[in-house]
């Protein structure tokens, strides 16, 4: 919902001050470019999850299980995951 409400407001504010197409290429690239970082973040967490999930290593199960214990026990830590999952 966060991501689209960043396309929206740039369209938005483009088409307000420019008077320009929404569809317009350098618009579009400008949000292409803001949301290269958060997209390449959320790869290497999807990634990560999957490796953790798919390993057959019982050390790397316990640590996991684990770090999953302990992110439960911890509201604070909980929360802020949640939120930034969320943004």
């Amino acid at each position: 919902m966060a991501v689209s409400n960043l396309l929206i407001g740039a369209i938005r504010r483009h088409a307000e001050e420019a008077g320009r197409d929404p569809g317009d290429e350098r618009l579009l690239r400008r949000y292409e470019r803001r949301r290269a970082e958060p997209i390449l973040a959320m790869d290497a967490v999807i990634s990560g999850l999957f490796s953790l999930y798919g390993t057959g290593n019982t050390v790397v199960g316990r640590v996991r299980n684990a770090g999953l214990n302990l992110t439960d026990r911890l509201p604070v830590l909980k929360n802020i995951l949640i939120r930034q999952a969320m943004s």
